[in-house]
Order: structure tokens, then C-alpha cells, then sequence
């Protein structure tokens, strides 16, 4: 009984007919995640040749044969043989070899077809970052090919390897390691998002990975990121990433701005908080009206990125939801003093927080979302 495993999309992954009985057959899906397997994955990447392993459990008495499938000195999966009825010959060692010979041609094509478009993609997004496109149209036509859409909302995220040097010394690794932990990076971004209907679209600017991700809404955020930076500290132990995100936006010429945000938001966050891994901007753009060349255009920016759908609200609806959230944020959140300020029921002002809460997308029980947005109504006088 055959089945081989496949580093694919920053994971492996495990087909096989199911033997009769034993965890196997219980939880396929979990075969790599099994303690033993993953001991023995490790203990196996320094060797070529096919090689015999023992039952996984105590209560099984399959032994099993595998064969690393190999391109060059890279591994790319590995090939696995119950041996059910009989024990496996020299030929039968032959046969599987020429089996993992062909599987690893295979895989190396599909991975040559893989950076070849990401070639592709990685010079657009320089062109398109890097200002090397004047067109409109030729923007359009090149984007159209990788099938990034203008219309749907993406954001950037800038990723860095945290302490890369020392992470060399200590692993001792070479520029081919190097280069496979960021193929891997990629290959898990990729993965991680997809499960979620997503594109990453990806190129590389000295040590940073530059990611556009598409389609995205404002939900997509720390959850899927946070996913991403345990699947790489777990499949490189003593590596981790800095990631700095954008805000959602829309059109070609605002990933511009975007990746700029999103690099500010990477070189500030691991300034001010660098315990943290993941930095959105729209938590840092405060620390921006200091640093911006030009503060107004900034003040602004962050009057956008504060309280100003709750303005326009008010104005459309003749509402005064604004107020309500400057002195509820005056009563440091105390909602029996904002309430007796503002001449209303508890009831009624809690119905307006929950109001403003879903109108900004916000948790005003977080004291930082407060800060921002107290900040936010102070420099809207500036703006309007």
C-alpha cells in the first residue's frame, strides 16, 4: 500500500489508501502531524536513500519504507510504503526509487511553471511600487493577465524575518537555506490565505517580502496573520516575522500609498511595540502625524481614519452620534457619567455606543481605540 507525501503550498500533504485498521485509517488527514512521523520527517532530510521504520504505535506492526523524493539536494516529498502482506525486496527498493524519481521530475516542473509567474508578478508589483509604470492602460492590461482586479478592495502587508543575520549564524545556513525559508514563507502565505477565497500576490525588496492581498474586507486582519506566524515558527524553529499591514483600499494607484503605509507601519510598530509581530496602521497612525513630512496632509489622513464616517452620518441622518462619543470618551468611558452629562437614559446611550461601535468598526472597550478616537475628534476641527 502506497501513498507519498508533498511539500506543497508551505505544508505537506498525504494520499493513500487506507490499510486495515489502526490510526490510519482513523484520521488519515492527521498522518503528518503524528509525533512520530514529523520525528521521523527530520531525522530523514539528511538522507538520499530509501530507508526502513518501524510501527508508529506500539499497537501497530506495519513497518514502513520511505523514499525521499529529491531534486538536487533539496527534498520535495517523500514516498511511503506500508508493508501490509510482505516485506519490501531489493527490487521492489528499485521500483520505488524510479517511482520518486519521476514524481520529483514532475514536481520540479510544476515548481519552475510556479516562480516563473511569480516572476511575472513580482516585476509588475516592483514596476507598479517603484513607479516604473506612466500608464494607465499598460497598468490595466498587465494587471488583467496576474488577475488582480481594480475593483475589489486589497490591502499591503511588508514582511520581515526578525534578526536574519543572527538567524544565519546560529542555523549556520548558506544562500540556498536562505532562499528555501523564503520560497517557504511564500508558499505558506499563500496557503493561508487561500482556504479563505484569497489572493496573495507577492515580490521581494531587499529582505522584505511586499504581499497584495485580493479580495479582503476589514475582517481580514490579525486572525489570518497571527495563523500565518505560527505556521512558520513551526515549521522553522527560532524564526519569526514582523509584519506591517495597510488599510483596505480599492484601485491600482492606491497600492502605492498602500505599500507605503504598510512599510511606515513595520518600521514604526517595531520602534514603539516590539513585543507585538503585527502592526496595522490604522493602530500606529497616530505615531505618523509626528514623522510625515507633511503633518496637514497626515491630520487629515487621520481625521479619514478616525471619526469621519461618523461626521458624515450625523449630517445625513441629523444625528449627533459625534457628540455622544466625545462625551462618552470625556467620562473616560464611564457610561453613568456620560449619560447624566447628555440627559439620557443608560439604556438609550448604550444603544448609541453599540451604534457608533458597528458604524467605525470598533471595540470602545479597548483603551487605545478610545485614545485614537478622542484624538480623531480634536483634529476634525483642524480638517473642517
Amino acid at each position: 500500500r502506497m501513498g507519498w507525501t508533498e511539500k506543497s503550498a508551505g505544508s505537506m500533504s498525504v494520499t493513500y489508501p487506507n490499510p486495515p485498521g489502526g490510526w490510519w485509517e482513523r484520521k488519515p488527514e492527521r498522518f503528518l502531524d503524528h509525533p512520530t512521523i514529523r520525528k521521523e520527517i527530520l531525522q530523514l532530510t539528511s538522507d538520499k536513500k530509501p530507508s526502513r521504520l518501524g510501527p508508529v504505535t506500539e499497537l501497530e506492526t506495519m513497518s514502513r519504507v520511505v523514499v525521499p523524493v529529491m531534486a538536487g539536494t533539496e527534498h520535495l516529498g517523500y514516498v511511503f510504503v506500508l508493508e501490509v502482506e510482505r516485506e519490501l525486496q531489493e527490487q521492489d527498493f528499485v521500483t520505488l526509487e524510479q517511482a520518486a524519481t519521476i514524481i520529483a521530475l514532475e514536481m520540479s516542473k510544476n515548481i519552475a511553471i510556479l516562480e516563473a509567474r511569480r516572476r511575472v508578478e513580482g516585476n509588475f508589483l516592483d514596476d507598479l511600487f517603484f513607479g516604473q509604470i506612466e500608464s494607465e492602460d499598460m497598468i490595466s492590461r498587465r494587471a488583467a493577465y496576474l488577475g488582480l482586479d481594480p475593483d475589489l478592495s486589497s490591502m499591503v502587508a511588508v514582511v520581515d524575518i526578525d534578526r536574519l543575520e543572527e538567524y544565519i549564524r546560529h542555523q549556520k545556513a548558506n544562500e540556498g537555506s536562505i532562499q528555501k525559508i523564503r520560497r517557504d514563507i511564500r508558499d505558506l502565505i499563500a496557503a493561508v490565505v487561500a482556504d479563505r477565497g484569497v489572493r496573495a500576490f507577492m515580490t521581494e525588496a531587499g529582505d522584505s517580502l511586499i504581499v497584495v492581498f485580493q479580495p479582503v474586507d476589514s475582517s481580514f486582519h490579525e486572525e489570518i496573520l497571527e495563523e500565518l506566524l505560527n505556521r512558520v515558527s513551526k515549521k522553522h524553529q527560532g524564526l519569526s516575522l514582523s509584519i506591517g499591514v495597510s488599510p483596505v483600499t480599492k484601485g491600482f494607484r492606491n497600492l502605492t500609498l498602500s505599500f507605503t503605509k504598510a512599510k511606515q507601519s513595520l518600521l514604526l510598530g517595531k520602534k514603539i511595540f516590539p513585543q507585538k509581530k503585527i502592526h496595522l496602521y490604522e493602530n500606529l497612525s497616530f505615531y505618523q502625524l509626528f514623522l510625515s513630512p507633511k503633518p496637514e496632509d497626515e491630520v487629515k489622513a487621520y481625521y479619514r481614519e478616525t471619526v469621519a464616517k461618523l461626521v458624515e452620518y450625523d449630517l445625513r441622518h441629523r444625528t449627533s452620534l459625534a457628540h455622544t462619543l466625545e462625551v462618552f470618551l470625556g467620562s473616560y468611558g464611564n457610561k453613568k457619567e456620560a449619560a447624566a452629562k447628555l440627559f439620557v437614559h443608560r439604556n438609550t446611550l448604550s444603544r448609541q455606543i453599540k451604534k457608533i461601535e458597528e458604524l467605525l468598526g470598533v471595540d470602545l472597550n479597548d483603551k487605545e481605540v478610545r485614545f485614537r478616537l478622542q484624538l480623531g475628534l480634536k483634529v476634525r476641527h483642524l480638517v473642517l
